[in-house]
């Protein structure tokens, strides 16, 4: 199921595929979409949760058992009725071997970043056996990675093991991409690589794996488009082609691979392009597939990020405030055999840009020996750390923090309401208790952050 577009009294536009086609309809629902929306179903395709990256609501389309205040800082609050302005900001994955417990990543914009970028990617736990089925969240904005960013671009391959999963994320600003494996132990950053191209500072494109797990593609607004191969089994990256692009491009970058893998379907605002992942050379195999026909519903109907669908076709939203979806009808021949059709999908309602982020949930295993994850039961990298602050609420300067015994020489970073650091003290190894004296402050809520190696602790306190 997928859910599009801007309420505000209106509506949302409700796209459901249970029957092998869209069947497209409004809903009054409550919660508004811009770019950012991931959602879940069951097996027999019935929704069991959604979000905007703002907050996260059950199958009732009320707001799930602590399920607001995801993300936090000021960008969250500007964001806070319209929902989140990141592209795959947020994704969903069912924990392996788990049926009834989901982590959703998320990010938030720095608005202490010049070009906004996250700096953080954070993780959110549900278990739908709470709250009589519709699902409660037991553990919210846990740090997984304390970076700077490429804003959104959440995405996730399944591992050649057929159960675990990859995730890639972009650092800002840089060619490294961190590289995560999800297991049945929980998520774990278990390293980098440095390959493709260094991300603009607009870095307002789009990430996507091919069906078969075999290709990864990522772009930025009017300055790259990345393909590489990819390895299932070690998650590494390889073979990367960089295709140029041209320089006057308009709210570019969306990407979807075809059902068989073998096309790469490109949005570079007014051009619709196709590639051809068996070419020998892919850059050049490029053909134009549109060229934007001028058309307004009311705004500019250009083309921007894009979904393959389960009815095995490609649907693309527009570049500005439009009522109509573009449509790769074909999107497994090569050519305009695809049957690329601008604004050929009719809304009932007005959408900002939303389409979903989802991975492939039905890519099996790699008949490959010793093809299995790397990581055995073993205790997380993100292991859960006590962490706590005396007196609370402060009524003085005077402060003292308990924390979990390490090896290794950490640091506590405080924060105010706007995610903005207001305080950083260094803690030596093998040290359980600091009494620290903090900088003159405003009463009101901060945040304090814990960091020790690979390992990352929250907690709030009041300061009066």
């Amino acid at each position: 199921m997928w859910l599009l577009g801007s309420n505000y009294g209106n509506g949302v536009a409700t796209i459901d595929f249970y029957q092998g086609y869209p069947n497209i309809y409004s809903s009054s629902w409550d919660m508004n979409f811009a770019e950012t929306f991931s959602s879940i179903s069951d097996q027999d395709g019935d929704l069991l949760f959604y979000t905007n990256g703002i907050y996260i609501a059950d199958a009732t389309n009320d707001t799930m058992q602590n399920g607001s205040g995801l993300n936090y800082g000021l960008c969250n609050q500007q964001n806070a009725l319209s929902g989140q302005h990141i592209v795959q900001g947020t994704l969903i994955l069912q924990l392996p071997g788990d049926t009834s417990v989901y982590y959703l990543l998320h990010e938030t914009c720095n608005k202490n970043n010049p070009n906004y970028d996250p700096s953080e990617l954070f993780y959110s736990i549900i278990d739908m056996k709470l709250n009589g089925g519709l699902g409660a969240v037991t553990s919210k904005n846990n740090i997984l990675i304390n970076d700077t960013l490429k804003s959104g671009n959440i995405v996730a391959c399944r591992h050649g093991n057929g159960s675990d999963w990859w995730i890639l994320v972009h650092r800002a600003n840089s060619d490294l991409y961190y590289k995560l494996l999800f297991t049945k132990w929980g998520l774990q950053v278990i390293g980098t690589q440095h390959t493709g191209s260094v991300t603009d500072h607009y870095a307002y494109g789009q990430s996507v794996f091919s069906r078969d797990g075999t290709k990864f593609a990522t772009s930025d607004m009017g300055s790259f488009l990345n393909i590489f191969d990819f390895d299932r089994c070690t998650g590494n990256l390889s073979n990367f082609i960089y295709v140029p692009q041209a320089d006057t491009v308009h709210y570019a970058g969306g990407l979807s691979f075809s059902s068989n893998s073998r096309f790469l379907y490109y949005s570079e605002g007014i051009n619709e392009y196709q590639y051809d992942m068996q070419a020998t050379n892919i850059s050049a195999s490029q053909i134009l597939l549109g060229t934007y026909d001028g058309f307004n519903s009311p705004l500019y109907t250009t083309f921007f990020l894009s979904q393959l669908a389960s009815d095995g076709k490609i649907y693309i939203n527009t570049g500005g405030f439009a009522n109509v979806l573009h449509v790769i009808n074909y999107p497994d021949s090569i050519g305009t055999a695809c049957s690329f059709v601008q604004h050929g999908i009719q809304l009932p309602v007005w959408n900002v840009y939303t389409i979903p982020n989802f991975p492939n949930y039905r890519l099996g295993a790699v008949l490959e020996p010793g093809c299995d994850s790397l990581v055995t039961a073993q205790e997380p990298i993100t292991k859960e750390v006590y962490f706590s602050v005396y007196p609370n609420p402060v009524l003085a300067d005077n402060v003292t923090f308990t924390y979990t015994v390490s090896s290794e020489t950490g640091s506590v970073c405080i924060y105010n309401i706007e995610g903005k650091e207001v305080a950083h003290y260094i803690i030596p190894q093998w040290s359980s208790v600091q009494h620290l004296k903090l900088p003159k402050m405003t009463g009101g809520v901060y945040m304090a952050r814990l960091t020790q190696g690979n390992a990352v602790a929250n907690t709030k306190f009041l300061k009066e």
